[in-house]
């Protein structure tokens, strides 16, 4: 899928940091649905399988709808390194300089070679234990830590097509993570581009050896139930839940609103059936001014936020504001709330939305 303005993203992020910030009084409301029951479609060997086809391009794709009113000034230039990737420091002092110990390749292996299919649209995930999932449109590789054999690419739709027959369309959009607290990994892929056709597939590999098998379920991508489909996929976790992000458009394939799955891990890693809620955003204004892609801010290794999860999001149509949310609780927790603070930047330049 097209997800070629990513690095603007950041770039949009690390200048709205070093900006003076004024939390607005301008909140959003968010409804949590009930919690859903989603049964186990099957058990994945997503070693053994064959392959049904050789994706090509997906071509079929949501492009920036404000391309052509763009703002293409660019931003203002700094001879001095930007404060947000330097320590604090007394005012007066020099920067600090450590000595960093040089990196060290202690494995290599081949990655994707998918000729001239662009754009790569890749992820990866690698364990404490050195197994190393890697995806990239509509096909993934698993590499295991001392192995000799470089294994081949295999491709969703041939590894799926018999737990999900009713789904026939082209994947695209994969995601993965390495859940480090449970020591698992977690797959994420959409299929469909219509409100009827829209899935999305989520897999929980059973072990945290990726080769042993991975519970397989399925969620329409009409999130909402309000004939809408799922687009630009981004996957969290906290200490119970996994989060998964999305873009809901129309079947005229224009913008309304986020869309936001929340699912207990425990159940999708014992297989039993899978509990889960959505959240969607309520105001007394347009959304689309206010709410484009959730980027989930998961934590990192040797890190644990508990059952709480961050989100940032930016303006749809660009803008001089980004949105910080806050899920506290977990997909179980009778309390648990999503809360949104807005926060307005005072940068001359406006910048156009990113997708992702």
């Amino acid at each position: 899928m097209n997800k070629f303005i990513l690095i603007p993203f950041f770039c949009f992020l690390s200048l709205s940091i070093r900006a003076q910030v004024n939390p607005s009084d301008q909140s959003i409301k968010f409804i949590r649905s009930s919690e859903k029951l989603t049964p186990l479609k099957g058990v994945l060997d997503l070693m053994n399988t064959n392959n049904s086809f050789y994706p090509s391009l997906q071509t079929i794709e949501i492009e920036d709808q404000n391309e052509a009113g763009r703002d293409t000034t660019e931003p203002p230039k700094s001879d001095h390194e930007p404060s947000f990737f330097v320590e604090d420091k007394p005012a007066g002092t020099g920067y600090k300089t450590e000595t960093v110990e040089a990196p060290y390749v202690f494995s290599e292996f081949n990655g994707f070679s998918d000729g001239a299919y662009t754009p790569p649209d890749d992820n990866i995930a690698v364990s404490t234990a050195g197994y190393v999932v890697s995806v990239t449109n509509s096909i993934y590789r698993i590499f295991a830590p001392n192995s000799s054999t470089q294994l081949k690419s295999y491709d969703f739709d041939g590894a799926l097509k018999s737990t999900f027959p009713s789904i026939t369309g082209v994947y695209y959009d994969p995601r993965v993570i390495y859940d480090a607290e449970s020591d698992r990994f977690v797959i994420v892929v959409f299929n469909g581009i219509s409100s009827t056709t829209s899935s999305i597939v989520v897999l929980f590999s059973k072990t945290n050896n990726p080769t042993d098998g991975w519970n397989a379920y399925s969620f329409s991508g009409d999130m909402f139930s309000k004939s809408e489909w799922s687009d630009y996929p981004d996957i969290g976790i906290t200490k119970s839940d996994l989060f998964i992000t999305s873009n809901m458009f129309n079947d005229l394939s224009n913008y309304v609103e986020p869309g936001l799955l929340q699912i207990n891990k425990s159940t999708g890693y014992s297989g039993s059936t899978l509990k889960s809620r959505t959240w969607e955003a309520v105001t007394n204004f347009s959304v689309q001014t206010t709410l484009f892609t959730l980027v989930t801010a998961s934590p990192g290794l040797g890190t644990d936020y508990g059952d709480t999860m961050y989100f940032v999001s930016n303006i749809f149509g660009g803008g001089k504001q980004v949105n910080l949310l806050t899920l506290s609780g977990n997909e179980g927790s009778a309390g648990a709330a999503l809360t949104q603070k807005t926060i307005n930047y005072g940068l001359t330049t406006k910048f156009s939305s990113p997708n992702s």
